[in-house]
């Protein structure tokens, strides 16, 4: 039988000195519309550019088994890369498989298309479509996604080399579940060799959704599910690309479109697996080498609108939990600037798909949540009996004892990582910031680490017991 929806976290003290935000990190009840506080009192955040750009309305695409794919690509100044992936694609997937490959050129300068010739462009079952005015990415995959014409939509960026037979598992399970969006495994791409390379970044194909809104590698997460996309590359069918409506037209620039789907494929009768079988080699960014800079501008405020939006739109009361981080406070319903918009369109498509609630999420992945320590029971101090003192967060992952503050959010802790038994906890997390108690060796100090959740990690092994504070191999002391 269904286990009961988990309960919310428990609301913590009011942090002294600052005047506590309604349902700051916490929840309140549920007792109005989850989407009542659209009605924000300060002016609308201001959308730069020209209005999206016009698609024509296609016809539902027919459900069932798919045979073609069109590959949408969203290019901004990616002069160096575009074409090299262009042809990377075209070369290992099959003809009467790759119908088009869609480049979206949002306004770059100069326009994509004047670095090839026309005949170079269709030969390679390419057609290009561009923006005079930057629209942002999410706007562009979108309008790509409503243009695609294959029975699959797959997004790409506009930096990728996917290796031989990367489309045969993405094909297979939309085939077997026009419902089911598909990941593929993300390797990382050395754009000087243009060839994959195992010694840049480890391989990623999974990421889990943070309580701000925010979201993180996850790769330990058992199963073939995803509890979220990290959005850049993924597979739809265009069924159920049409039918959800793809992208929110209400978002801005960049960011949140990947927690924005991935409710959208949970809540909403479809679900996201990863394809263990297909490789594709990503450039990452990295200050140290100047090709792979960004090249476009991403506004910090339309970031943050949109994940705000996103969660908004889909956690209902528990979005109360994502308002209560100070980088959303700009868009507080009483004294902020900025507002989220309107979000009568994801309403229409929520109420028209018969969308299940957040609580659906938590109880699908509550081996995620409640067997993590993600969703803990309780929070506390850890208070050192002699000095009187609590564990408090310092300067990156330093530890100190400082005065007791029930309402610091530094000296918050709860049981996190699965245990042995695949259950919680095997060890103790810093409340909102994924960060564990560790220690290396015997006599060495008490740090705080990224928290191995999945993974067991024995130097995050730590327990409460008897009064005292247990490492795998003794106790802690000051």
């Amino acid at each position: 039988p269904p286990r009961p929806a988990p309960a919310p976290p428990p609301k913590p003290a009011p942090v002294p000195g600052r005047p506590e935000v309604k349902g700051s990190r916490g929840f309140p009840k549920p007792d109005k519309h989850p989407n009542e506080h659209h009605k924000l009192r300060g002016p609308a955040a201001k959308v730069e550019g020209p209005p999206p750009p016009e698609v024509k309305e296609q016809p539902l695409h027919p459900e069932g088994p798919v045979k073609t794919m069109s590959v949408v690509l969203p290019c901004a100044n990616e002069h160096d890369f575009w074409w090299k992936t262009v042809l990377s694609i075209h070369e290992v997937t099959p003809a009467d498989v790759l119908k088009e490959i869609i480049v979206i050129d949002d306004a770059s300068t100069p326009p994509l298309a004047k670095s090839r010739t026309e005949g170079e462009i269709t030969s390679h079952r390419t057609r290009i479509l561009r923006h005079d005015k930057p629209q942002g990415l999410i706007r562009t995959k979108k309008q790509g996604g409503d243009e695609a014409t294959g029975d699959v939509v797959v997004f790409l960026d506009c930096h990728v080399k996917p290796r031989a037979h990367w489309h045969e598992e993405i094909m297979s399970q939309i085939s077997d579940n026009n419902k089911r969006l598909v990941v593929p495994v993300i390797t990382a791409l050395d754009v000087e060799t243009w060839k994959e390379s195992s010694a840049l970044a480890a391989p990623g194909k999974k990421m889990c959704l943070t309580w701000n809104a925010d979201f993180e590698w996850c790769n330990d997460y058992p199963g073939p599910y995803v509890p979220l996309m990290s959005g850049g590359l993924l597979g739809i069918s265009k069924h159920w690309w049409q039918l959800t409506g793809g992208y929110d037209n209400g978002m801005l620039s960049w960011g949140g479109e990947n927690l924005d789907q991935s409710m959208r494929a949970w809540l909403c009768g479809g679900e996201i697996v990863v394809a263990e079988t297909s490789f594709v080699a990503h450039m990452w960014r990295d200050s140290a080498k100047p090709k792979t800079r960004l090249r476009y501008k991403i506004p910090t405020d339309h970031v943050r609108r949109n994940r705000l939006r996103a969660a908004t739109a889909w956690l209902g009361p528990w979005a109360e939990k994502v308002r209560g981080f100070p980088e959303f406070e700009a868009f507080d319903p009483e004294k902020g600037t900025l507002s989220l918009g309107d979000m009568t369109e994801i309403d229409d498509f929520r109420s028209r798909l018969k969308c299940k609630g957040f609580e659906s999420y938590l109880e699908r992945f509550s081996d995620l949540y409640e067997g993590t320590g993600r969703l803990p029971t309780e929070i506390y101090n850890l208070r050192e009996k002699r000095t009187g003192l609590c564990l408090q967060k310092e300067k990156k992952h330093d530890l100190a004892l400082r005065t007791c503050s029930q309402g610091s959010e530094l000296q918050r802790f709860h049981g996190a990582n699965r245990n042995g038994e695949g259950k919680c906890c095997s060890g103790i997390a810093l409340w909102d910031y994924r960060l564990c108690l560790e220690a290396n060796y015997m006599n060495t100090p008490l740090h705080l680490g990224n928290c191995a959740t999945h993974s067991r990690s024995t130097p995050q092994h730590l327990r409460i017991e008897g009064g005292q504070l247990h490492w795998s191999a003794g106790c802690i002391a000051p």
